[in-house]
């Protein structure tokens, strides 16, 4: 990948930090992230841990900074490949929460993709899990 380690990890840390919680099945997620666009699996596992640290204590409007500042360093033509990678990791743990959608928008504008757009593909990413719980609270 063009896109540095760096900005992919504080870029799933948002994702992540959504719920509130860095479960088993994200952990297995940004292990298959890593091998998916080829990266260190370590480095990539000690760099959004690293990165989860510090979003843990901001608030949304430096979340949103954080992702803006992050969304600028992806390759134009890797936007769509790391979207998809943050999806993965939103319907890893099998519920997509109203905070996990949220950040899921907050994202895909950060990144110059459309919330219609953004919506449909977590849809069809929803339609080919099975047992997705969509969480409403």
């Amino acid at each position: 990948m063009k896109t540095d380690l760096q900005s992919i990890a504080n870029l799933l840390a948002c994702v992540i930090w959504a719920d509130g919680v860095y479960d088993e099945a994200e952990k297995v997620a940004v292990s298959e992230v890593a091998e998916v666009v080829h990266l260190d699996e370590q480095a990539l596992l000690i760099a959004v841990e690293t990165a989860l640290t510090k979003v843990e204590g901001m608030d949304e409007e430096a979340i949103n900074a954080l992702l803006e500042e992050n969304a600028e360093k992806v390759a134009d033509e890797e936007i769509g490949i790391v979207f998809e990678l943050l999806l993965h990791i939103i319907v890893s743990d099998g519920v997509v929460s109203m905070e996990e959608a949220e950040t899921m928008h907050a994202v895909a504008y950060a990144l110059g993709i459309s919330h219609a757009i953004a919506s449909m593909l977590l849809a069809d990413m929803v339609l080919s899990e099975d047992d997705i719980e969509i969480n409403f609270e």
